[in-house]
């Protein structure tokens, strides 16, 4: 973990511990939010609700980058010591192919970096914000606020009161004023395939910050409930700019063999000009015909065509991968993927679908009393309700919903885990349906496991919780993330080439090795409920011996992927506003500029 995400964590854990009115006095806003002049003040003294390498380099920058190389300053020195004596046609062969050198490597990366600011011009969010006129007072007889405006994610700043509600993206990092059943998705975040619950509590955190139930952080998603939070940190203040920070830092050297046969070559032109020189010049005693001889034994022992030849050889290899809908965002990439023996690959998203399916069921009167149940509910379904309706066929729906009738619902809770809904029959007759979460042996094997209980009650006006008592269990729903279709062959051929794989992801481990017997590698290493750093750190251990690839399509993946040699991102959904893309697939080595997907698949930024 880099010092500015220990920072940022110790920030956070400081203002878990406090109440709603201390945070708020702590951040000297009000509950009804902030004027148009605190706000300016606030986004001159913070900046822009942006994290670091959101808009990619600049052509210079990347021209500059190109320019970095020794081979190319040793070509560049000899190209002035033949201008200065005068050979023209040797200063200009040499020039020419210094510059067919850097100029094929810079065209195909700056081509790669419009493809990335493309995608990310496809995406612009607002979000909604408590707004207090000048004149307003500072304090209202509703604490909360009432008046709102739809305000770019880009102005926030810390103070801002925010509402959220379901199917929004969080805007920055923000500490929770009220919340009713909020169930945020940070996958992209901490790994983890299922949303998590967040409550307004005042308990200090205690271990991972992502596990907070008392923060939403910038890259996740609302899936379900309401919720009114205080910005406590954006841009790079927050716990994905971070992350951010850390890529945007200098790149490790992914070129390490050609810059020591380069930096080799320097030293051994450095020692040896001079002494032909001293020699040449000692025996003949022509010292200007020396010095020219010293400089055709300096120009002799650079390879001049290296640099052409190796950026034309992978220029080539990276419009052969673009053909495949791959971005190579550095040539060095191909290079890589031919050296790669050790591959890290995440789970959730890049093995796996991310999504939730119907893997099996006890018997059809289960499956038909779970359709009921998920399809009939009035609030917003979960990944294990589609999942449950979408295993149901189309005709067999309409009969089942001609043949019942909502009556009423018992909400989910976190504390309960159920959710039960009370239908009527054809016949009058009243059922009360319950779902929720069971014990099961098969949760032990990597699977989710729900119950469905249900029992015949009467009708009444009012239905309350204990109606669910004295239900009988009808049967369980289990329900697995399938894993990609093209998961299997690719790591049969990955090891028939001589790639390990290692599974690094922040998921449970009974899921992980399930997901992994599933594609057929059961005696993979996995490293479970890893942290980003620990990725990273997973990362650096192995690069020490291997050269480490490392597949994945989360913010959580990002350190990781800068460690890397070689850097590859697959296709995943949109997930947070104001960072940078990926999409279908990403193949590049560090530095790493990521990470946000967007919608739509199509070509992705490869480094």
């Amino acid at each position: 973990m880099t010092r500015t995400t220990h920072a940022v964590a110790a920030t956070l854990t400081e203002l878990s511990a406090m109440d709603a009115g201390t945070l708020i006095r702590h951040l000297g806003v009000s509950p009804a939010g902030l004027t148009t002049l605190e706000r300016n003040a606030r986004l001159a003294r913070h900046g822009r609700n942006r994290v670091a390498g959101a808009d990619g380099p600049r052509w210079t920058a990347r021209l500059l980058h190109c320019l970095r190389s020794p081979f190319v300053g040793l070509l560049l020195g000899l190209d002035l010591v033949l201008a200065l004596t005068s050979n023209l046609a040797g200063s200009i062969t040499v020039g020419v192919m210094v510059l067919v050198s850097v100029l094929l490597r810079f065209a195909q990366e700056y081509r790669s970096d419009l493809a990335a600011k493309r995608l990310r011009a496809l995406v612009a969010t607002t979000a909604t914000v408590a707004r207090r006129g000048s004149r307003s007072p500072r304090r209202f007889a509703d604490p909360l606020g009432t008046v709102t405006t739809e305000l770019p994610v880009e102005l926030l700043v810390p103070g801002d009161i925010v509402h959220l509600k379901a199917g929004d993206l969080v805007p920055a990092d923000c500490r929770l004023l009220t919340a009713t059943n909020l169930v945020v998705e940070q996958a992209t975040l901490s790994g983890e395939s299922l949303p998590v619950r967040k409550t307004v509590t005042t308990d200090r955190i205690a271990g991972n910050v992502l596990d907070s139930p008392v923060f939403c952080f910038l890259g996740s998603t609302v899936v379900g409930g309401s919720a009114t939070a205080v910005v406590v940190g954006t841009g790079p203040s927050t716990y994905l700019g971070s992350i951010a920070e850390r890529l945007a830092r200098p790149d490790h050297d992914a070129d390490a063999g050609m810059r020591s046969t380069a930096w080799t070559l320097i030293r051994f032109t450095l020692v040896l000009a001079p002494i032909v020189l001293a020699v040449s010049g000692l025996t003949h005693g022509n010292w200007s015909e020396a010095a020219l001889f010293a400089v055709s034994v300096a120009v002799g022992l650079t390879p001049e065509m290296l640099p052409v030849i190796v950026a034309a050889n992978l220029a080539k290899g990276a419009v052969e991968l673009s053909k495949q809908q791959v971005i190579v965002k550095r040539l060095r990439a191909v290079h890589e993927f031919g050296q790669l023996d050790v591959l890290c690959v995440d789970k959730t998203g890049t093995l796996t679908d991310d999504r939730i399916v119907l893997a099996g069921h006890t018997d059809d009167l289960t499956l038909e009393l779970a359709y009921v149940n998920s399809a009939l509910q009035t609030g917003l379904r979960n990944p294990f309700d589609r999942a449950v309706i979408d295993a149901v066929d189309p005709d067999h729906r309409l009969l089942l919903e001609a043949n019942w009738r909502l009556v009423d619902e018992l909400p989910f809770d976190h504390e309960r885990r159920r959710m039960s809904v009370i239908v009527r029959d054809t016949e009058g007759r009243h059922l009360l349906v319950t779902k929720g979460a069971a014990e099961h042996d098969a949760a032990h094997n990597g699977t989710r496991v729900l119950g469905l209980w249900c029992k015949e009650i009467e009708e009444r006006e009012i239905y309350q919780l204990a109606d669910e008592d004295g239900a009988e269990l009808v049967g369980h729903l289990f329900f697995q993330d399938p894993p990609k279709e093209s998961a299997p062959q690719a790591i049969k051929q990955l090891r028939e080439l001589g790639v390990e794989i290692v599974v690094v992801t922040g998921d449970n481990e009974h899921v992980a090795r399930k997901v992994c017997r599933d594609i057929g590698i059961p005696d993979a290493t996995v490293h479970a409920r890893a942290t980003p750093a620990r990725k990273a750190e997973i990362v650096r251990e192995l690069r020490k011996n291997h050269t480490v690839g490392f597949l994945g399509d989360g913010v959580n993946d990002a350190a990781a992927l800068r460690e890397a040699d070689l850097a590859i991102s697959v296709a995943a959904r949109c997930r947070s506003p104001g960072t940078p893309p990926t999409s279908s697939c990403c193949a590049r080595t560090s530095p790493c500029s990521r990470r946000a997907c967007w919608p739509g698949g199509g070509p992705s930024p490869t480094r």
